[in-house]
């Protein structure tokens, strides 16, 4: 059997080791320089995720505030449309209470000149009537 020689490949030498770990050292470096800078991706990705989140943010709540301005603006609108039909019935209720009042009254004013007397005092009797003056008497419209 042939022997071979072995002689120095025990193991690294100092040279070599010395490389070895000049190479194991920069590739550190180079993945620790990979990491800063994907940290510091990462970091601009989220600070620019947080500025449009906060735009977007900040939009929709303008949206929302149009939104609730123009329903109150519209609630208003509601309220003052229906504030003034309120006062149109009433006035119209007001002024069918009138003429069946005048009319009441002018039936009044003839039945009670029928019986002889005359305009003014046939008036005169219907106010009183009319006011409640009259004991005993109530005149229903």
């Amino acid at each position: 059997m042939a022997k071979i020689e072995t002689k120095g490949v025990k193991g690294i030498g100092p040279k070599e080791k010395a490389i070895k770990d000049k190479i194991e050292a920069e590739q550190r470096a180079i993945r620790a320089e990979g990491e800063r800078l994907e940290a510091v991706a990462k970091a601009e990705r989220d600070r620019r995720a947080a500025i449009e989140k906060a735009e977007q943010d900040r939009i929709a709540a303008e949206k929302r505030a149009e939104q609730e301005k123009a329903a109150a603006v519209q609630r208003e609108r509601e309220r003052v449309a229906a504030a003034a039909e309120a006062e149109r019935i009433l006035n119209e209720k007001r002024e069918a209470n009138r003429r069946i009042r005048a009319r009441v009254h002018n039936q009044m004013i003839t039945a009670i000149m029928a019986a002889g007397f005359d305009d003014d005092t046939a008036k005169k009797i219907v106010d009183m009537l009319a006011n409640g003056e009259v004991p005993h008497v109530t005149v229903t419209y």
